[in-house]
């Protein structure tokens, strides 16, 4: 469970996205805040107002769209990649990178590497030997 605080940012970010998403404009975002909590900001608000706000936007048609992990959906596939060796992979690839297109830079060295043409596609192996390689070229550049 989030913090407090941490609560605070995400019910702030959801009323800000739910704004956007029903096309409230400046003032009329404003004169829903103070029908429904009685303050024209969010930062002044209490948890249990923001949670209020919140539902009224949802009451008025906003729609939370989670976001779809990356890799999440590949699920259990003997003897391929795991979704964590995968994302290992970008962040290490994040990390010694300097491309303007990283992703497609990673695509072109993986597959220079190992002759698959998409991360998902990787056996465990091969991202073992991929991980190894990215781990020692970020050493290098310390």
């Amino acid at each position: 469970m989030p913090e407090a605080k941490d609560l605070r940012k995400i019910l702030i970010a959801k009323i800000h996205i739910a704004k956007v998403q029903l096309g409230f404009d400046d003032v009329v975002y404003r004169d829903f805040l103070q029908a429904q909590a009685a303050k024209e900001s969010c930062s002044q608000m209490s948890l249990a107002e923001l949670e209020k706000v919140l539902d009224a936007f949802k009451k008025r048609g906003f729609k939370e769209k989670r976001k779809r992990k990356k890799y999440d959906d590949l699920g259990k596939r003997p003897g391929m990649a795991t979704p964590g060796q995968l994302r290992k992979i970008e962040v290490l690839w994040a990390e010694v990178t300097f491309a303007r297109n990283p992703e497609r830079a990673l695509r072109r060295f993986v597959f220079k590497m190992t002759g698959v043409q998409d991360l998902r596609w990787l056996t465990g192996k091969q991202a073992n030997q991929v991980i190894e390689v990215l781990k020692k070229i970020r050493s290098r550049g310390k």
